[in-house]
């Protein structure tokens, strides 16, 4: 019995790296858009379009849609601040939204964010990676994906990864900054076909001029210590 069970724990993130994308939820993007003068605003977000029950497509969507237009609202206020200085071709305020990830129930998506404005020192920018579940509506956290020992294994290659380019001149931690632990980022991940990816945003562990941090660690290494019942395939 306790064989069976491995092998249906670990079987789990084989489907997850092997099975098609077909049965997935549909997801597609829409952008809304506005314009402040010749300084055009967009922001995308993500549409769930088949994977679940209509109602809870539908809460999902509207929540989607909701902060959207929160985001939006946002970034016109802080370009009637800026007001008309300067050529608007060179400044930018946008929301991008890319889908990365589709199997059984599951979609993630990436939003990465860019604001450029003429009372600025500097364009602000940043990105938001989250994951669902499209048959409960639910966001999907690590916890449920996988089992406990995960934060050892992803604190482990993380930090690896994180001391390699450190030591090589491309990585820069804050001041009085230790490596994070997983707890610290655990929230921080999407998933991308056969990877999960951790990420640092910007200013939480390291200085603003590095940016958003990404590491990828491939699937397989994490399939047995999948939860069978976080992820569903019929």
């Amino acid at each position: 019995m306790r064989t069976l069970k491995a092998v249906s724990l670990a079987s789990v993130l084989v489907l997850l790296l092997c099975a098609s994308a077909l049965g997935a939820p549909r997801v597609s993007v829409v952008t809304l858009r506005r314009t402040l003068g010749d300084l055009r605003i967009s922001v995308q977000y993500p549409r769930v379009e088949t994977g679940g029950d209509p109602k809870v497509l539908l809460r999902m969507n509207r929540a989607f849609k909701e902060e959207a237009v929160r985001v939006l609202r946002q970034m016109e206020a802080l370009a009637r601040e800026a007001g008309d200085r300067g050529d608007p071709k060179l400044y930018r305020c946008e929301r991008r939204v890319r889908v990365t990830f589709r199997r059984g129930n599951l979609f993630s998506f990436t939003a990465e964010q860019f604001v450029s404005l003429p009372n600025m020192a500097h364009p602000d920018s940043g990105l938001v990676g989250r994951t669902y579940d499209a048959s409960t509506g639910e966001a999907v956290t690590l916890d449920r994906l996988f089992l406990p020992q995960w934060k050892q294994l992803v604190q482990d290659r993380v930090g690896r990864m994180a001391m390699d380019r450190i030591g090589s001149g491309k990585l820069e931690i804050n001041q009085d900054q230790d490596i994070p632990s997983a707890e610290e980022y655990k929230d921080s991940f999407y998933l991308s076909r056969d990877r999960l990816v951790i990420y640092w945003e910007r200013y939480r562990f390291t200085p603003g001029y590095v940016g958003v941090v990404t590491f990828e660690i491939p699937l397989r290494e994490l399939r047995h210590l999948a939860r069978e019942a976080a992820v569903r395939f019929h």
